[in-house]
């Protein structure tokens, strides 16, 4: 809690200051301190995430999806602000990160289909961690081709994220379409992600408090 430090308590069998093993701005944040002494730690969301916890790696150009997707009521209204009480019985026009759809009732389900052409260009993220944009390269039918182009992230040096080749970054943490991903990895080729569930949806945006006791220290 921002306010009151309510913790939970995590016991660490060590931290080293300049290890990599956690945040280096918690290592930092117990510097000076005695042991049995208790002190809070703020570390600004900047500096708060780097990894997820498991990862796909994919090429950062010449992705694919299909431009008409389904999906339910409840993940529609949340995907596109919307407050519909049932599917839709005709089409209606929507738009998401800038990308106008088309939605209808279908099967219970709302089908959506995207407007996209070749050089729109749609950004998804753009924060302190980095700029995300989605670049259409080709259309064909439903199949819409597109590269992701990241730029203003921030590479933690010295790691690789899940032991790849791929250079480990400050976790970015945006909506993609109707899932949320977590890129933490990027080398201006290739791209590891993983899909965060509901509970830790943008977590990217929070800030991250401690209370920390010094039991030993050597």
């Amino acid at each position: 809690s921002k306010s009151t430090f309510s913790p939970q308590s995590i016991k660490l069998d060590s931290a080293t200051s300049g290890s990599g093993d956690f945040l280096k701005a918690f290592e930092d944040g117990c510097i000076g301190h005695k042991v049995g002494e208790t002190f809070k730690i703020k570390i600004d969301a900047k500096d708060a995430y780097y990894t997820g916890t498991s990862g796909t790696t994919v090429s950062a150009t010449g992705l694919t999806m299909n431009s008409i997707q389904s999906m339910t009521l409840s993940e529609f209204n949340k995907l596109f602000g919307q407050s519909l009480t049932s599917v839709p019985a005709g089409p209606i026009n929507v738009s998401y990160n800038g990308i106008n759809a088309v939605a209808t009732g279908n099967a219970g389900l709302v089908q959506v289909s995207y407007t996209m052409a070749v050089d729109d260009e749609f950004t998804f993220y753009d924060s302190v961690s980095g700029k995300v944009v989605l670049k259409v390269t080709a259309v064909a039918g439903n199949t819409v081709t597109y590269d992701l182009v990241i730029t203003g992230y921030k590479n933690i040096e010295g790691s690789t994220a899940y032991s790849t080749a791929v250079q480990e970054i400050q976790m970015i943490s945006f909506q993609f379409f109707n899932e949320t991903r977590n890129i933490v990895g990027y080398d201006g080729t290739q791209i590891v992600y993983n899909n965060a569930t509901v509970t830790n949806a943008a977590i990217s945006d929070m800030d991250l408090y401690f209370v920390v006791t010094i039991v030993s220290k050597s």
